[in-house]
């Protein structure tokens, strides 16, 4: 019995000689599992403002708070990411190693950090929390806690490739004026399924924009001309986005060689005694150059060079039974046409011959226009009764020859007013007339004609305008008009005569217009017109809706419609219904206000409006997004007094979003700054210092807000002192202030009393030096002035007993394991010695 009484004596001392095991104050990290050595999972909650997606590379301010299990400030946290990274973001009450986060000190239960997301393709994120409650008893038991696990998705952002335009040319490289100018280009789009929509063609000449032609992909010749140089610029696009802008090569348009058809000698049966003229037909250039030629003469198919540039050859140059033929080419100041040989003609023996003559020579019609082939008409005859083999015609224009010398002129060469004559020669074979000239006729003026109209509708209502359109020609290229004439219900109306449109106002329902078009050219309208008959219908009555488009979820949405109808009807409104996110809320019909208790921030609310003339009904719709309305934030005082140097502790709790959740806090004061729904900071020595709160709620709408603290007298400072006598110290010092102070004592860092009065003794067990210190409270409140906590050191001489001035928390948990172990050990000893 003796045994066994000394035994759990021993196992007794053991337990109680085991140093306690506190919490750790300044965070733990990688114990977002659980929070297992304090006390038990209580009814905690975990507040947290993580993303449920996030999109890569993103920085995320987040808040984590925990609420609940037991009364009290003091609380702490871990949060673990497997992927991305956290930072402190500024806020001295949190710390990060690797992938996790947690507190820097027990004061608050509430902190503030900054997650940033992975880089893209990294997939979901698992988040650990673990959250406590402390009571703030300086040890672990009655604290609680709790943990939450999170899973992130990432967003997946899904971009459009703009296409890619190569290889722009235009051809031909070598155009000229006479050639039409190509361009081609490859098309290329990355994202399978795109194909070319709206791509730019823009062409410039001699570097500047010509906007009439874009899109082309042919440039006819028309618009070229020689010297003129001429690009395309292209910009791909698949109708979603545009490409990088190429440009094509520069193409310099050449000049055009010019042409002839045919080369010709006369006469075609020459003799000796005749010269032989060259001559050239069908010759033409493109760039409208003036035209020289150029001629070679070949006897017996032998270049005859001293003859060059001649175009008559001389009868002394020719003998009997001689062959010659002529090469003719042009020049147009720059190229050349190619040489055009005429057919070979012999020179026979000189014969007496008597020319042909002109007999008569006339031009028809006698009263021509502008539209009017000219056609001339002669008689020749011959006293030898020669053959006559050919007639030559020219052509004067007020009285100056034109080249023209066929037997026609083209409607295209004549313009009205001017006065034409023709002359003429016949040759016989051997000689040629006397040129014979006609009587001039002048070119009188074509009529105009109506090619096409057109009336904008054969049915309107009385809000629509009335109007006519046509194509007209005029082979004079005279300035031409419209000749309307305006019929209402059959009666002319002289007042509204080549009015082109006739405006609604002058219309009521039920008329009937009609509308006769001629095309006039100033002298004389055209043989043919269109008729065009028009009935005025009943118009629709109009709806114009408007909703404030800056309403908020605190306001009230208002309709405001105008209603008009042209034919001055009786307007009844028919319906009136709302839709909320597309759904009709019925408990609204008819009704033109929405009441704020329907509208939140984000939504969209639309209404249609139906309303009548009594023939036909009208729908009308409007739509307006509901703005999110902003927090307000607000600035709480949590600290009592605002001494000098000590620390403030400030709260935004007390702001509010109406419609929305707040979920930054943001704080600035002259150098410095945090963020969290809670702060505290060092009071200045003097003066006064202003403070910012910035509250943002979870749309991004933001509020601020100032206060101005002002720094009371700082408090007074202890003045430690202390006496040594044997292994007795005694500690002193000094505290004037009213307000009513707690002292904290430790030795050598470990805590050794608490005592409101200002003194204190205490006997240490070890030898050598013991630094003493004093932390000053008021309340629960630490002052941190450096004067707060005065220190002194003081030496024994010698001890009895060697302890561990404190305990630690590992060498605790570890030596009470051990004695826990060793009281096992014995009781079973014991019990054992009870059995013998």
């Amino acid at each position: 019995m003796q045994l066994k009484a000394i035994l759990l004596s021993t196992i007794v001392a053991m337990v109680m000689l085991s140093p306690i095991i506190e919490a750790n104050s300044s965070g733990k990290h990688n114990s977002s599992a659980s929070c297992g050595c304090h006390g038990s999972s209580a009814s905690v909650t975990i507040s947290e403002n993580f993303p449920s997606t996030y999109i890569a590379g993103q920085s995320y301010s987040i808040q984590v708070s925990v609420s609940g299990g037991v009364s009290g400030s003091q609380g702490g946290f871990n949060v673990e990411v497997d992927k991305g990274s956290l930072s402190t973001a500024g806020n001295s009450g949190v710390k990060v190693s690797g992938k996790s986060i947690t507190h820097a000190n027990k004061a608050s239960r509430t902190w503030s950090f900054d997650w940033i997301s992975p880089s893209s393709g990294s997939g979901s994120v698992t988040v650990n929390i673990a959250g406590m409650t402390a009571n703030g008893a300086n040890g672990n038991s009655g604290d609680a806690w709790t943990t939450a696990i999170l899973t992130i998705t990432e967003t997946v952002v899904s971009t459009n490739t703009p296409p890619t335009v190569s290889n722009v040319q235009i051809t031909p490289s070598g155009a000229t004026s006479a050639d039409d100018l190509t361009l081609a280009y490859d098309f290329n789009d990355q994202d399978i399924g795109d194909t070319e929509s709206g791509t730019t063609i823009h062409w410039s000449k001699n570097g500047v924009h010509q906007t009439q032609h874009d899109g082309l992909m042919m440039l006819s010749k028309i618009h070229t001309t020689r010297n003129d140089d001429w690009s395309v610029s292209v910009t791909p696009s698949d109708g979603e986005d545009f490409g990088t802008t190429q440009s094509s090569n520069i193409i310099i348009v050449l000049n055009a060689p010019p042409t002839i058809s045919s080369s010709l000698l006369a006469p075609t049966t020459p003799t000796s005694d005749d010269d032989i003229t060259a001559s050239t037909f069908g010759q033409s250039d493109e760039d409208g150059d003036a035209l020289t030629f150029e001629y070679r003469w070949y006897l017996e198919g032998t270049l005859q060079e001293n003859l060059n540039d001649v175009d008559v050859l001389p009868s002394l140059a020719t003998r009997s039974g001689d062959t010659w033929m002529v090469e003719i080419r042009a020049y147009d100041g720059e190229d050349y046409s190619t040489w055009v040989s005429s057919n070979p003609i012999s020179v026979g023996q000189q014969t007496s011959n008597n020319a042909p003559t002109v007999d008569s020579i006339a031009i028809s019609p006698t009263n021509p226009t502008t539209t009017d082939t000219l056609v001339a008409t002669s008689t020749s005859s011959d006293a030898d009764m020669d053959s006559i083999t050919i007639t030559e015609y020219q052509w004067r224009r007020n009285g100056e020859l034109v080249g023209i010398t066929t037997s026609t002129v083209d409607p295209v060469s004549t313009n009205k007013g001017e006065s034409w004559s023709v002359e003429a020669r016949s040759f016989d074979g051997t000689d040629w007339s006397s040129w014979v000239t006609s009587s001039s006729i002048q070119i009188l003026n074509s009529v105009p004609n109506l090619e096409s109209a057109s009336i904008s509708a054969a049915e309107v209502t009385t809000d629509e305008n009335i109007s006519v359109s046509s194509t007209m020609s005029d082979a004079d290229g005279d300035s031409l008009t419209m000749s309307i004439k305006w019929y209402l219900d059959g009666t002319l109306q002289p007042e509204y005569n080549n009015q082109v449109m006739l405006s609604a106002q002058l219309t009521n329902k039920g008329d009937i217009w009609t509308s006769v078009v001629e095309a006039f050219d100033g002298f004389e309208t055209s043989i043919t017109s269109q008729t065009f008959t028009v009935q005025i219908l009943n118009s629709e009555p109009t709806i114009s809706l408007e909703l404030d488009d800056e309403v908020t979820s605190q306001d009230i949405l208002t309709l405001d419609a105008l209603v008009a109808d042209s034919d001055e009807d009786v307007i009844e409104t028919v319906s009136v219904t709302w839709y909320r996110n597309g759904f009709r809320e019925s408990s609204l019909d008819n009704t033109t206000t929405v009441p704020s208790t329907y509208l939140g921030p984000g939504q969209e609310w639309s209404v249609e409006m139906a309303v009548t003339d009594g023939e036909v009904i009208v729908v009308s719709e409007a739509s307006v997004i509901i703005d999110n309305a902003p927090p307000l934030a607000v600035i709480s005082v949590l600290t009592d007094d605002l001494y000098a140097g000590e620390r403030v502790h400030l709260s935004g709790t007390q702001s509010t979003d109406p419609d929305n959740a707040i979920v930054r806090y943001q704080w600035m004061w002259p150098g410095g700054g945090a963020s969290g729904i809670e702060t505290s900071f060092l009071m200045p020595l003097t003066g006064t210092i202003d403070v910012v709160l910035s509250v943002t709620d979870a749309s991004g709408a933001s509020n601020s807000t100032t206060l101005t603290l002002t720094s009371s007298s700082p408090l007074p400072c202890p003045n430690l002192t202390s006496i040594v006598s044997g292994n007795d110290v005694s500690l002193e010092w000094t505290w004037t202030s009213p307000e009513q102070a707690l002292f904290e004592i430790t030795r050598n860092g470990v805590i050794i009393g608490v005592t409101n009065s200002t003194i204190f003794a205490d006997t240490p067990s070890l030898t050598g030096t013991s630094s003493y210190q004093i932390q000053t409270y008021i309340d629960d409140r630490i002052l941190e002035s450096s004067c707060q906590s005065p220190s002194a050191d003081v030496i024994i001489e010698s001890s009895v007993t060697d302890f561990e001035e404190g305990p630690s928390s590992v060498a605790g948990l570890g030596l009470g394991s051990i004695y826990v172990l060793l009281g096992i050990l014995l009781l079973v000893s014991a019990t054992l010695r009870r059995g013998d």
